[in-house]
Parts: structure tokens; C-alpha cells; sequence
């Protein structure tokens, strides 16, 4: 539900809230850089992947980390 609100913040500029205005101006900046951008809403069910990621990542103490 809240990434849908997210969507329509970048697709309807006015009805982004102020607390965030500065984090839209830099993502509006990468769109422009990038030629061909499309954002999509997909639900949980049908991108399985990606919601198990977001899992994992919302229950990590810390961020991840590599040692070589």
C-alpha cells in the first residue's frame, strides 16, 4: 500500500509532502540522467524475490558486510 503512495509521489510532483521535497529533487535529478526510467508497482505475490529480500533486510541488525 505505502509504496503505491510512493509511486504517485514521483509520477504527481505536486502531491509530494515538503518533509521530504529535497529527497525528490535528487531522485527527479537521476531520472533526467537516466534515458529510459519506468516505475512500476508490483505486489508482494507476484515478485516473491523481492519481498523476501525486503524481509531479510528489515531484520538485519546491521547492514551487511564482506570480508575478503
Amino acid at each position: 500500500m505505502f509504496s503505491q503512495v510512493v509511486l504517485n509521489w514521483i509520477s504527481n510532483p505536486l502531491s509530494r509532502p515538503w518533509k521530504w521535497w529535497n529527497l525528490f529533487v535528487h531522485i527527479d535529478c537521476m531520472v533526467k540522467d537516466i534515458s529510459s526510467i519506468q516505475f512500476v508497482f508490483v505486489s508482494r505475490d507476484r515478485n516473491s524475490l523481492a519481498d523476501s529480500l525486503a524481509k531479510q533486510g528489515a531484520l538485519r541488525s546491521e547492514l551487511f558486510k564482506a570480508w575478503w
